[in-house]
């Protein structure tokens, strides 16, 4: 078998188990605390402390992993201690302030996880160009709405010791799948290799555009930390908040594959400014839903959104930034964005969600999405390295 065909089946196999066990333990993280009384607030102040974690562990992996290049040992380390911690946490409900500290823990491992994926990824694509993004996260997609799904009836027939279960059963699986994948090689570094890695050139453009994707990041992640709740406010059990998820995932898998091909280039900006639009739409159906069928159309189309935004970032860093620094701008990108919109749009979320209505939430909504939409102009301003690719077709 071709060595990209090989790549490509085991980062299938990877991003599937990944995200059905980021889908299995996240997903319904939120219903767990609120089973074992927590306030919506105290939910959100939890996901913000794992968010600030993620901001103090992201550089220290992506410094190891940017001198060692030793994916595979990062993942064995990671995983197999994640695995221990959360078939640990069910059992120590009567030691709650332990449990929850383990919680954060495991959750801030988990959610920066994607990123590491991503640019292990990025980095066998720039050796062997018929490594495939759209079609390998789309598979991570689909195993996001199976588990989310199948956990979801789990929880309802045998309460939620079997979302920790299925947990650490993928998360093995994803260890073994990361065990058959290469290490991307080590370059050689000369002295002007070296000092171009220290000058990572943040333009304004660039500055501009991550202020965007992050103020739009945080909108879509206060609906996804607190779908679950919300679902359950309509008066529905965890198994339906599992087929809404199943759904997401179905939708996601083509769109992924679908944007890989349309979304680049100067359309770039175009798909972006349609996530936006998509984004307000999605967003208020979700917050004004009296009724779950208006939920569960908002919460597919959000994750239309989402694609679109994960597709559009990686295109924008491919046109506007360096060669040489597009795994740490992505690899930055993805940490700092998913650390901050889990802190403000837990906090946020939280407080809307106990003391506020409906229509504030849709009001929120709006505001965040338009802040986005203004930054955005900055953001595809035209900066240098665009220009020189330009001269150099």
């Amino acid at each position: 078998m071709e060595t990209y065909k090989r790549l490509n089946r085991w980062l299938r196999v990877i991003q599937f188990t990944y995200l059905s066990a980021f889908a299995s333990f996240l997903n319904y993280l939120t219903l767990y605390l609120d089973n074992v009384g927590f306030s919506e607030l105290k939910i959100g102040i939890i996901n913000a402390a794992s968010a600030v974690l993620i901001m103090i562990l992201q550089p220290i992996l992506g410094r190891i992993l940017d001198r060692t290049q030793n994916f595979r040992q990062v993942v064995r380390i990671v995983l197999v201690v994640s695995s221990v911690g959360i078939a640990i946490t069910p059992f120590l409900e009567s030691l709650m302030w332990l449990q929850l500290l383990f919680i954060i823990l495991l959750s801030a491992v988990t959610k920066q996880f994607g990123s590491v994926f991503d640019l292990w990824t990025y980095q066998l694509k720039a050796q062997y160009p018929q490594v495939e993004y759209g079609s390998t996260r789309g598979m991570g997609s689909l195993g996001e709405g199976v588990a989310t799904f199948a956990v979801g009836y789990l929880i309802a027939w045998f309460g939620f010791g079997a979302m920790f279960g299925v947990t650490v059963v993928l998360l093995l699986a994803a260890l073994y799948a990361g065990l058959q994948l290469p290490n991307p090689p080590k370059a050689e570094k000369s002295e002007a290799d070296a000092q171009a890695k220290v000058k990572v050139t943040w333009t304004k453009p660039l500055l501009f555009y991550i202020a965007s994707y992050l103020t739009l990041k945080i909108s879509l992640t206060i609906i996804s930390t607190f779908s679950s709740l919300m679902v359950q406010n309509l008066g529905f059990g965890s198994e339906w908040f599992g087929i809404t998820i199943l759904i997401c995932g179905i939708v996601e898998l083509p769109m992924f594959m679908l944007l890989g091909k349309w979304c680049q280039g100067e359309k770039t900006k175009l798909w972006y400014r349609l996530c936006m639009l998509l984004g307000i739409i999605s967003s208020l159906l979700v917050a004004l839903a009296t009724n779950l069928p208006v939920f569960m159309v908002g919460r597919v189309l959000q994750t239309v959104v989402y694609a679109m935004y994960t597709v559009a970032n990686l295109e924008y860093v491919k046109i506007n930034v360096d060669p040489a620094h597009q795994g740490q701008v992505v690899l930055m990108i993805g940490a700092f964005s998913s650390s901050a919109s889990y802190i403000v749009s837990s906090l946020l979320g939280g407080y809307i969600l106990e003391m506020g209505t409906p229509n504030m939430m849709a009001v929120t909504m709006v505001v965040i999405f338009g802040l986005a939409f203004l930054l955005h102009f900055g953001g595809f301003a035209r900066n240098k390295h665009a220009k020189k690719q330009e001269v150099s077709k």
